[in-house]
């Protein structure tokens, strides 16, 4: 066996340097898709003021108004029965049928008796 070759000095070893996790930085969110919730509530209450008032159209523009800024928002359900109390108020030729839709659509709403009783639909009549 021949002899072994001497080794060159040890070196310490150098420390291990922490490898951060890759990561992407947080997008900006979107203006439009930032919590929208305060405002269009606002907005529901602007329609129920204007229902209290008996102004029906002003119910259905601020229904409307709600429907172009926030077509997905919280309070899709509440901007429906606003917009039916209102046509039912204004006797609007569509009001029947736009009851009866929102009666089928949300059969669970906290809506579904002011619905009812604004637009003289029977419980049974769907």
């Amino acid at each position: 066996m021949p002899p072994a070759e001497p080794s060159e000095p040890s070196r310490p070893a150098e420390p291990v340097k922490p490898v951060a996790p890759k990561t992407r930085p947080p997008r900006p969110t979107p203006a439009v898709e930032q919590d929208t919730f305060a405002a269009e509530l606002r907005l529901l209450a602007q329609g129920q003021a204007a229902l209290n008032r008996h102004d029906h159209a002003g119910a259905l523009k601020i229904a409307d108004q709600y429907q172009k800024t926030y077509p997905k928002g919280h309070f899709m359900e509440d901007r429906d029965a606003l917009r039916v109390v209102a046509l039912c108020g204004a006797a609007s030729p569509r009001a029947a049928t736009a009851a009866r839709r929102f009666l089928r659509t949300y059969p669970s709403s906290i809506h579904a008796a002011r619905v009812r009783d604004a637009c003289a639909v029977p419980s049974d009549n769907l």
